[in-house]
């Protein structure tokens, strides 16, 4: 039988309290705690969006500075710089995580992440669940890669445990996953 997988993107201090807070995602932390404590999943992984800067140059050039992106030049808001208070997992949300029956992070350096394909070849996935924030940014983009690797695989978004920018933006991401055919659970 397939194991049964929730990714949980991007509930970092950044997107909640941090340089681009949004209190619906922080409305949103119960919902996801929720979800990330149900026994349905087998497997829980715990994206962090990772920029860098000049705290960062013994191990990255300058061409991955945040501000030399193309994401940093149209959002110029330095946000997840890998180990900084922004970047980490809001602590709640952590604490949930570490009590999952398996628990992964991964880093991410823009908003979907190419390499799903081959991180989940190491389970017989059935079916795939995000929570997380931004709906119509990174929980979107993520979903949207997995429909293209995977197009035949069970993919869900649990709508009370994500958040857009607005609720209008919200709702939006939520129509355009209905019509990628994933399935948003009300």
């Amino acid at each position: 039988m397939g194991k049964n997988i929730l990714i949980v993107v991007d509930m970092q201090n950044d997107f909640l309290t941090g340089a681009l807070a949004n209190s619906a995602g922080v409305e949103a932390i119960p919902a996801v705690i929720k979800e990330i404590k149900n026994d349905k999943y087998d497997v829980v992984i715990a994206t962090k969006d990772t920029h860098y800067d000049e705290s960062n140059a013994d191990f990255v050039n300058e061409d991955a500075f945040y501000f030399n992106t193309l994401e940093g030049k149209n959002l110029p808001v330095k946000h997840c710089v890998k180990f900084s208070e922004g970047w980490e997992i809001e602590q709640s949300v952590l604490a949930a995580l570490r009590t999952a029956k398996e628990f992964h992070t991964i880093e991410k350096n823009t908003f979907g992440w190419d390499g799903w394909k081959d991180y989940l070849k190491k389970w017989d996935v059935e079916e795939v669940t995000l929570v997380g924030v931004v709906s119509s940014i990174c929980v979107a983009a993520n979903a949207i890669v997995l429909r293209h690797l995977f197009p035949n695989l069970t993919i869900n978004v649990v709508k009370a445990a994500t958040a857009g920018l607005s609720n209008e933006d919200h709702e939006a991401a939520m129509t355009v996953l209905k019509c990628q055919q994933i399935n948003v659970i009300e």
